[in-house]
């Protein structure tokens, strides 16, 4: 293998300028040398100007752009030195009473309150959390607060009438996706209407607090103690629950990051082993699969960025199943950046946060690789003040993947929040009283893998 250099770039761009005097041009897969990682768009846009000798280019349009290290190709003359990467945004100042929050204990021997691992245990320990930085205790649920299950005997009865309160949603879009045409963004859920289930009366539990998961700095933007996930009791009897597959389908072949291994799907490679242990005639189909964790639709526990956080076999089913959640519809902004603003009129505390980008219309194709929507460091940042409980996206990435820094990641799984991406179908949900279960098997020590993502509502039907 060669060795790459330490300090030399080449950004590959895919791209469109309209040239002043008429015409267009566009490229796709164009490399130049940079001389360093962190490089805006609008500085590439100027670059590829520059190298391409265009003084007439009356608009640069960069569709795609990754950064790479990479041998310079031309003279030293030729590498664009481009504006230094901007500082990173120091930490917010926590909000006037928030220096110590009650009952939150001040971290020790420079380990994150909560982190049970002893001094000298071989794992590195976490920074010391500032006081801006530190996560109040999440309240835990009372086992005796839930209302009593319906009787067995009427769950199996009642599983295909249509009056079970389990009964599956029936409609469905033609590509196996149960539910995929259920009921609009209007449909009238709202959070204080009658079939408010994931909010009601959770105000008024008190519950014991339970130690934060949270692995790394993260400024705090709330003001006031962070809810919890807010579980709902299961529906009364009588009362449907519609639900809808939020995931893609892993098939032999399938390719969901460029450059990362396709699945390999074989459904019969042990089947043929059984045929000598069972009476003739008896056999089991037995598979294979072999595919990396980063597949398909799957979730990111907070190791696949900071190495001594928590794994899959570790992440709490409190921050994967019946979480209440919340769907933020940008899919109509044009807008490839997701920033702050377009946040800040939802209720994102204690809940899981759904980004509806639309981009999950081009799975399958090339286009889903190239200028994917994403959220900005700053949204990341609101996201993880606020005391989200998951955050997914129906994209391609949660971040922009041409951003080596990955601040999104580092920012979200810094603060114990799980990411679930390439899910699809956000297009089917209520914008809110509904529940979104993420959860992937307990494999240790493994930072991602795929999931059946799902969501279940009320049917007022």
């Amino acid at each position: 293998m060669t060795e790459q250099p330490a300090d030399e770039y080449r950004a590959e761009l895919d791209f469109e300028i309209s040239l002043a005097d008429g015409g267009t041009l566009r490229g796709r897969d164009f490399r130049i040398d940079v001389d360093h990682a962190g490089v805006t768009e609008d500085a590439l846009a100027a670059a590829l100007a520059r190298e391409l000798g265009l003084s007439a280019a009356d608009q640069v349009d960069i569709h795609s752009r990754q950064v790479m290290r990479g041998r310079h190709r031309g003279s030293p003359a030729g590498v664009h030195r481009l504006p230094p990467p901007p500082d990173p945004e120091p930490a917010l100042e926590p909000l006037p009473g928030l220096s110590q929050l009650p009952g939150m204990p001040a971290p020790l021997d420079g380990r994150a309150a909560g982190d049970s691992r002893a001094p000298g245990d071989g794992r590195a320990a976490a920074p010391p959390l500032s006081a801006a930085a530190s996560w109040p205790p999440i309240p835990a649920v009372p086992a005796d607060s839930w209302p009593p299950l319906p009787p067995v005997a009427d769950v199996l009865a009642g599983d295909d009438d249509v009056t079970s309160p389990i009964a599956p949603a029936r409609a469905g879009n033609g590509n196996g996706h149960p539910g995929a045409a259920l009921a609009p963004h209007d449909s009238g859920y709202q959070d204080s209407g009658p079939l408010d289930w994931a909010r009601r009366d959770w105000d008024n539990h008190d519950s014991g607090p339970i130690a934060s998961h949270h692995t790394g700095p993260i400024a705090s933007h709330h003001t006031g103690p962070i809810a919890p996930a807010r579980p709902a009791p299961p529906p009364a009897s009588g009362i449907r629950l519609r639900r809808t597959d939020l995931s893609h389908v892993i098939e032999d072949g399938m390719i969901t990051y460029i450059g990362l291994p396709m699945a390999q799907v074989s459904p019969d490679a042990i089947s043929a082993h059984t045929r000598t242990a069972y009476a003739p005639g008896v056999e089991f189909r037995i598979g294979e699969v072999t595919l990396c964790g980063s597949t398909g639709t799957y979730l990111a526990s907070p190791a696949h960025r900071h190495a001594d956080a928590d794994d899959l076999s570790e992440l709490p089913l409190d921050k994967l199943a019946d979480l209440d959640a919340v769907l933020i519809d940008v899919s109509g902004n044009g807008q490839r950046a997701i920033d702050r603003g377009q946040l800040l009129r939802y209720d994102c505390r204690g809940r899981a946060v759904l980004i509806r980008t639309g981009w999950d219309q081009h799975w399958g194709t090339p286009e889903y690789f190239r200028g994917h929507p994403f959220l900005t460091a700053d949204a990341a940042t609101y996201l993880a003040g606020t005391g989200a409980v998951l955050v997914g996206i129906d994209s391609l990435s949660i971040g922009d993947s041409g951003d080596p820094q990955r601040p999104v990641h580092t920012i979200l799984l810094g603060a114990g929040i799980p990411i679930c991406e390439h899910l699809t179908n956000l297009d089917t949900l209520p914008a809110s009283g509904f529940r979104f279960s993420a959860v992937p098997p307990r494999i240790r020590p493994l930072s991602t893998f795929p999931v059946r993502a799902f969501a279940t509502w009320p049917d007022p039907d």
